[in-house]
């Protein structure tokens, strides 16, 4: 069975398919200040999870950080900010991503546009 995610994922969602696209809050207008958002993402057992940015755009000092797994205890795959997304393509080797999006209290900017499948 093949599941596609037709809308996208917003800031706390787990989501569970074959491919769809993660938001970070207000995309494409800037996220807040001091504000930590957690991604999951699941797909069928057996099969990795391919992540590349659309449009990544983050100010000084806010991250992304990317872990190879179904939680922050997982394999670290990395830390993005600023543009640094823009043309990576991650790849888990479980059926899981652990997304976690932490803010600090200075500037904020655009966010991002994740596709995986």
């Amino acid at each position: 069975m093949i599941v596609v995610i037709l809308f996208p994922a917003e800031c706390g969602n787990s989501v569970t398919g074959t491919q769809g696209t993660l938001l970070s809050p207000n995309f494409p207008v800037n996220y807040n200040n001091n504000h930590e958002c957690i991604y999951s993402i699941q797909t069928q057992p057996g099969k990795g999870i391919q992540l590349k940015a659309r449009a990544f755009e983050l100010s000084e000092g806010d991250v992304l950080k990317v872990y190879d797994g179904n939680n922050n205890s997982a394999r670290l795959l990395g830390v993005f900010s600023r543009s640094e997304m823009m043309g990576v393509t991650l790849n888990s080797t479980s059926s899981s991503l652990w997304l976690d999006f932490i803010t600090d209290t200075e500037n904020t900017s655009k966010g991002f546009e994740l596709q995986f499948s």
